[in-house]
């Protein structure tokens, strides 16, 4: 059996030190495990033009560089899309009949190509990206990047309709595989969640007394929930850690002593935070997609506490505390306050976490080859 497969992917996935990069890096190192083949097609920017961690995962990898700035911010097709075009690429394609993998939108330029036509094609949808991009509008006070966002949601809208061209869709969550089965019924629909770190869990979760809100703070998104969250705290509250890229910014809206920040910090001072906090508070006010930092949480922390928003489109919602106003909130963290994690606890967690494992996830993929072969 061959088990040759090309990925076509929207950034170096090295460093994963983000979510959509998190979950490629990961599948890679799964299907690796596997036994699959991966030869690796790679738009990049930003700098990230260092494969050295790939070479050993993947039988070949081509890199193309992203194709950025205003020229083509001037078309119907969504930007995103239009700055990942490189002549090569097809070329490079049709060189076997391998099945390919279409990484987001962002990569399925030729996906509808007539030389691909009687190729097995996949798509891995990271989120449905013209709800994304609504959603990054709203959340944007910048009014160039609100205007940016608008215009890239209708056109990714429109662009939508070329996975109608693949032989299989990958979603994130539950939620937009309803979606893409309602739009798209005579394509067949998976849920994938996120590929991700798996480590084996010890004991020792939520032994501290603060509270931990950790997230890219230079993502509107997250910066709403840390403003949300810096409004309401109060003195008599446990202490509020908030850690991720960008958080000093918010030094002048702290208003207690009790509030803490961590700018830039390391993987693993972060995976410290989680695991001893009190209470992971998982909070969004944009209900897209699949939040990877909501998996990392559950896989090394103890209780957390979530809202719908967070939670949509997963099956989790037994492994948190669910909390849909501040009153539910600050509830929740006065009843775990004098409270241990329990093995009762930790069983509900290791049973829901099953079905999110890469291997869950990998076996999906090892399936649709075995039945292309």
């Amino acid at each position: 059996m061959n088990n040759t497969l090309h990925i076509v992917v929207f950034q170096n996935p090295t460093p994963a030190n983000y979510g959509g990069v998190i979950d490629v890096f990961y599948r890679l190192q799964a299907l690796h495990q596997a036994g699959v083949n991966v030869i690796l097609h790679c738009f990049y920017y930003d700098n990230r033009d260092d494969i050295s961690a790939l070479q050993h995962l993947c039988q070949k990898v081509y890199m193309y560089p992203r194709q950025v700035g205003m020229k083509n911010q001037f078309s119907l097709t969504p930007y995103i899309v239009k700055s990942r075009r490189h002549p090569q690429l097809l070329k490079n394609l049709c060189q076997d009949n391998h099945p390919i993998l279409f990484d987001g939108l962002h990569c399925c330029n030729v996906l509808h190509h007539p030389a691909l036509k009687n190729r097995v094609k996949w798509v891995r949808m990271h989120n449905i990206e013209h709800d994304y991009y609504r959603q990054l509008a709203k959340n944007e006070s910048n009014w160039k990047n609100k205007l940016f966002f608008s215009i890239e949601a209708y056109r990714l809208k429109r662009f939508e309709r070329i996975v109608q061209h693949a032989h299989g869709i990958f979603a994130v969550s539950l939620a937009d595989q309803d979606y893409l089965q309602q739009n798209y019924p005579h394509v067949p629909c998976y849920h994938m969640p996120c590929f991700h770190v798996e480590q084996a869990r010890t004991e020792g979760y939520s032994d501290q007394p603060y509270l931990l809100y950790h997230g890219n703070l230079s993502v509107a998104e997250n910066q709403n929930v840390v403003k949300y969250l810096l409004k309401n705290w109060q003195a008599e509250y446990p202490p509020l850690y908030i850690a991720g890229k960008n958080a000093n910014a918010f030094a002048s809206l702290v208003g207690t002593a009790n509030v803490q920040l961590f700018d830039q910090v390391e993987e693993q001072q972060l995976n410290q935070l989680i695991k001893h906090a009190k209470a992971n508070l998982m909070l969004t006010f944009q209900p897209t997609g699949f939040k990877l930092k909501l998996i990392n949480s559950l896989l090394l922390g103890g209780f957390c506490i979530a809202n719908e928003q967070m939670l949509s489109g997963t099956t989790l919602y037994n492994t948190c505390l669910v909390a849909q106003n501040w009153d539910e909130l600050t509830t929740h963290i006065a009843a775990i306050g004098n409270t241990n994690w329990s093995e009762k606890e930790e069983q509900i967690r290791q049973e829901a976490l099953a079905a999110y494992s890469n291997q869950a996830h990998v076996s999906i993929i090892l399936s649709l080859i075995s039945k292309k072969n």
